[in-house]
């Protein structure tokens, strides 16, 4: 089981991704990010020796991931696409999708998300989230280590990936919902599988 601190998603992400059936040399961050995820997950991928890719549809982000891991002294490479079309040359032993949601799990620093959401959202969110965890499947190789992760806590984006495993040649591991106010930071939840193969 992932350790609950006050970084509990980058946490349970690294721990997710380093483990499993063999070493995780290449890794892949891919998703549409509205925080700053990437850089507090992908730093310690990196400082263990990871080779790590990242991908956003957003050059902003990541310029200020590059800024971030310039002051760490790490490295990454970093490629300005759309993660639902995005390929590779060779397979990732190891991908993390930080899907984009509707981030109810951060009323705590945004109560206002409360009232601007609706049921309506989450089901709108549904085929982005679809098509992003498709593309990412084809992208770990058999054997490999996918992990979802949303900061919402509706059921239906927490359990999307659940839902979609068999289709995807992906097996279940371990899932998480961390609910705002039961720990530490935002409220999240996060499901690693092994592809496959």
């Amino acid at each position: 089981m992932g350790r609950w601190t006050k970084t509990t998603l980058p946490v349970l992400t690294y721990d997710w991704m380093i483990s499993g059936p063999r070493p995780r040399a290449n890794a892949l961050q891919a998703g549409h990010w509205k925080s700053d995820h990437s850089s507090i997950t992908i730093g310690p991928l990196a400082a263990a020796g990871a080779q790590v890719t990242a991908v956003d549809v957003d050059g902003r982000r990541l310029k200020r991931l590059t800024a971030n891991l310039a002051r760490t002294g790490l490295a990454a490479t970093l490629v300005e696409a759309d993660a639902r079309t995005f390929e590779a040359t060779t397979p990732f032993d190891a991908v993390l999708l930080d899907a984009p949601c509707t981030a109810t799990g951060t009323f705590r620093r945004h109560p206002e998300v409360l009232h601007r959401r609706t049921p309506e959202d989450a089901r709108a969110c549904a085929p982005l989230q679809q098509s992003l965890l498709a593309q990412a499947a084809r992208l770990v190789a058999p054997g490999g280590r996918l992990v979802y992760a949303v900061c919402s806590i509706e059921p239906e984006e927490g359990a999307l990936a659940a839902g979609q495993a068999d289709d995807l040649g992906l097996v279940p591991v371990e899932r998480h919902l961390l609910l705002p106010g039961l720990g530490p930071g935002d409220g999240f939840a996060i499901a690693a599988f092994t592809k496959a193969g």
